[in-house]
């Protein structure tokens, strides 16, 4: 009789367990991408050159860093040049504009030549997050 208490209290156990991982994967299901504004990470410096071009400047620190920069003659510091449509997407990423509003000002900015909008800007979004180059600073919900 004990077993038969202790499994059901272990079922309960699981299927609040279950409730939750559905409500918070519900949640993030509701998200909707366009909705996250971005803004460069501070740990990265950039410049922008004369034609307009954004270069993002990484700085390699570190013990393994500093021994190849003086054994193999490796560069202290890397510079990232990005391409047109990169250099305008960076610039817009100031800890205020949500996708959406990138990619709109993308429309307007470059026509029916950046088409499909929204793939190439998920897609530049997610190598410059994955490179830690930029920060998911919020997600703006309407009201």
């Amino acid at each position: 009789m004990q077993c038969l208490v202790v499994l059901h209290e272990i079922f309960l156990y699981l299927l609040e367990e279950r409730q939750d991982f559905m409500a918070k994967a519900k949640k993030r299901k509701e998200e909707n991408y366009l909705d996250y504004v971005f803004e460069k990470n501070p740990a990265y410096g950039w410049r922008e050159k004369e034609d307009g071009i954004v270069v993002v400047e990484v700085e390699w620190k570190g013990f393994y860093n500093r021994i190849a920069q003086k054994v193999f003659k490796k560069p202290s510091k890397s510079e990232i040049s990005l391409d047109k449509l990169g250099s305008f997407v960076w610039k817009q990423f100031d800890g205020k504009r949500d996708l959406y509003e990138v990619s709109e000002l993308m429309k307007k900015e470059f026509g029916k030549d950046i088409e499909p909008v929204y793939e190439r800007l998920f897609k530049f979004v997610e190598i410059m997050r994955d490179n830690k180059f930029v920060v998911l600073k919020e997600v703006k919900k309407d009201a």
